[in-house]
């Protein structure tokens, strides 16, 4: 089994959050429009980000074992969201190097294996425990 865990840390100035694995730190916030200061990503954005990264780097290592030239590639996502309706995500992939089109294809199907699509897509269970009381 493994656990992948993530602090947030809210302090007093309404919604800027501390994110930390205990290693790395960035920053999460809500909009203007939400009683945010947008000093940071939004947590939809932050999953989003997630998801990139994880195609980004799982598009990589296929085509680094391939031995095919992706040069830079830059996933673009997109969630769609709507009173009633299942979440929406859209991705949209480019690639600086030279692949045929049967190679990109290859890659963007692989990219939608990724572990971080995988979890967005799998049957889930929440717990939450309250410390110190």
């Amino acid at each position: 089994m493994e656990i992948t865990s993530i602090t947030a840390t809210l302090g007093a100035e309404n919604f800027y959050t501390r994110l930390t694995d205990g290693t790395h730190t960035i920053i999460g916030d809500e909009p203007l429009d939400t009683g945010g200061q947008d000093q940071g990503l939004d947590p939809y954005e932050l999953v989003l980000a997630g998801l990139a990264l994880c195609k980004a780097a799982t598009m990589r290592l296929y085509a680094q074992r391939k031995g095919w030239d992706t040069g830079d590639i830059q996933v673009h996502i997109d969630l769609e969201t709507a009173k009633g309706q299942k979440p929406k995500f859209s991705s949209r992939i480019h690639f600086s190097g030279k692949l045929s089109a049967e190679q990109q294809q290859r890659i963007i199907a692989i990219g939608d294996k990724c572990p971080t699509h995988r979890l967005l897509e799998a049957e889930k269970t929440f717990e939450t425990k309250v410390e110190g009381a």
